[in-house]
């Protein structure tokens, strides 16, 4: 497999999700309309690049992009049928579970926060599935791993949530 430049479109969905997960964090407040309709239309654009990404490997087959780093140690993104297909399905729920999110969490005083944290484990999940290196790959799991937990932490008064987060760390 050659490397493809055009294999780095896919990194627009997880880099629209870092960036909304930034601006959330920032924004950690109730009620914050600009990250409630920044994830939403970060999670619809994903969508339309998962889409993208699939014409292109069925045109022109996997595709994967010149490594960035040294030694086969940097970062790279591979495009094949099933990354295609798990991106496309992460992408979709994303833009489910999101709108899930802001309606259920309305005028929780930290849904800026938990929008925030969201946006930043499906943006580690993205890069994860479309890892092109295995170290890449442990990155991406760790950054997974880690958002996650924050995910589960979320509510620190809640004792369940604070043993499924030690439960998760542990298996991790």
């Amino acid at each position: 497999m050659t490397p493809t430049p055009s294999a780095l479109l896919a990194l627009i969905a997880p880099a629209a999700f870092l960036f909304t997960a930034v601006v959330g964090l920032a924004r950690p407040g109730p009620r914050p309309r600009l990250v409630g309709g920044l994830s939403l239309a970060t999670a619809g654009l994903a969508c339309a690049v998962a889409l993208l990404a699939a014409l292109l490997v069925a045109r022109h087959g996997p595709m994967q992009t010149p490594m960035l780093g040294r030694a086969g140690l940097g970062f790279a993104l591979r495009l094949d049928p099933l990354s295609v297909v798990i991106f496309a399905m992460i992408s979709c729920l994303a833009f489910l579970i999101l709108r899930f999110s802001r309606t259920y969490l309305d005028g929780d005083s930290r849904q800026g926060a938990f929008l925030g944290w969201l946006c930043a484990t499906i943006a580690c999940v993205q890069l994860l599935v479309l890892s092109g290196n295995l170290v890449q790959l442990a990155v991406c799991w760790v950054a997974t791993s880690l958002s996650l937990h924050q995910l589960l932490i979320f509510y620190p008064e809640r004792r369940a949530g604070i043993i499924a987060a030690r439960k998760k760390f542990l298996a991790a």
